[in-house]
């Protein structure tokens, strides 16, 4: 069975100047079977899409995997004079961590995202599978698995909801600010993650990341009401 051909490349070079900048190509390392640690790193080992995937992005090939923190607000929540919601009135919809890189010779934008339940290190959350517009029980998550294209605003290439699994935070760090929920920048997350499609179909991941700005998430409400 074909496989997917990874190479790293630079987020913003990918951008610009998709192909340029590329590290040499990554190798077969072997089943990702535990978080490699609390260096940047995004590692897959598995099957998805019907193909096996396989890469290990460490070191200056990892440099630009970033992560960004989405809240949205609570129902009934006012925005000020300013035309912006008090962040005592946001709540943790998803994080996303992603890295671009050349696959098949195509710069994709490979991504994670878990939902609703920003847990603790240490902690570890079932993974259920998604259904939009219902609320995640405390001890459950949904998480998603993408290869997009870089840059892109709307829904591209292969996404798809995890059917079971398990999630694990292995490092989660932030300030966050007087509300006590929202993280506006900084911190870095870590994770290793188990999921699966069915008996056929299955990814375990290994990622830390740096965190970015955060963003508000006016769609938050609709897919993953709190």
């Amino acid at each position: 069975m074909k496989g997917y051909h990874f190479t790293a490349v630079s987020f913003l070079a990918a951008l610009t100047a998709a192909g340029c900048g590329a590290a040499p190509d990554q190798e077969d390392t072997g089943n990702v079977s535990q978080w490699l640690g609390d260096k940047p790193h995004f590692a897959v080992s598995g099957t998805f899409d019907g193909k096996p995937m396989n890469f290990r992005l460490e070191g200056d090939a990892a440099k630009d995997v970033r992560c960004t923190r989405n809240y949205s607000a609570m129902p009934g929540a006012m925005k000020n004079a300013e035309g912006k919601y008090d962040t005592k009135d946001l709540y943790f919809v998803m994080k996303e961590i992603g890295i671009v890189t050349t696959i098949d010779g195509k710069p994709t934008e490979v991504s994670v995202g878990y939902w609703r339940h920003d847990v603790a290190a240490g902690s570890s959350l079932e993974v259920i599978p998604r259904v939009r517009g219902t609320s995640i029980p405390e001890g459950k998550t949904w998480v998603d698995f993408e290869l997009g294209e870089p840059g892109a605003t709307g829904p591209t290439g292969i996404e798809k909801a995890a059917e079971a699994g398990t999630f694990q935070m292995k490092l989660n760090t932030g300030t966050p600010d007087q509300s006590g929920v929202y993280i506006p920048t900084g911190g870095r997350t870590g994770e290793f993650i188990s999921i699966n499609w069915g008996p056929q179909e299955s990814l375990t991941i290994s990622i830390t990341s740096d965190c970015q700005d955060a963003e508000i998430a006016p769609w938050g409400p609709s897919v993953a009401p709190p």
